[in-house]
């Protein structure tokens, strides 16, 4: 259907261009829709709304780069938060904990920091599965 066809499109687009400040009216832009609409049907086809899975994208792929490099203090700025706040607080909202806990509870960190992707990718599902059960 025409808005099944449109959530898979804008799917493959946040999880492509998740650097970019996306938002809702973007988007929606983007894709020649109106914004209420994209928004009810993102929600009712993903179970989440379209502007916390914009976040979990922004910010899983975030803590990918953390684990790898550490605490860039401008990479925030490379995911298009608007303000450091902004991005703390989505962090901590998603990840349940700061970025400066979450790189030092990181077992990767102390093991090697150039690790493989199989293995970044391994962590990476390994905490979201604590963070889904908690």
């Amino acid at each position: 259907s025409y808005s099944s066809n449109l959530i898979k499109n804008v799917v493959e687009y946040i999880n492509t261009n998740y650097k970019e400040p996306l938002t809702l009216s973007y988007i929606s832009k983007k894709f020649y829709v109106n914004s209420s609409y994209l928004s009810r049907e993102f929600s009712k086809k993903m179970n989440i709304s379209l502007l916390k899975y914009i976040k979990k994208v922004k910010i899983y792929n975030l803590s990918r780069e953390l684990l790898l490099h550490g605490n860039l203090e401008s990479l925030w700025r490379q995911y298009g938060f608007r303000s450091y706040n902004t991005y703390l607080r989505d962090f901590k909202n998603i990840m349940h904990m700061s970025p400066k806990n979450f790189i030092n509870q990181n077992p990767i960190n102390q093991v090697n920091k150039k690790i493989g992707q199989h293995e970044l990718y391994k962590c990476l599902q390994q905490i979201l599965h604590l963070i889904k059960s908690e």
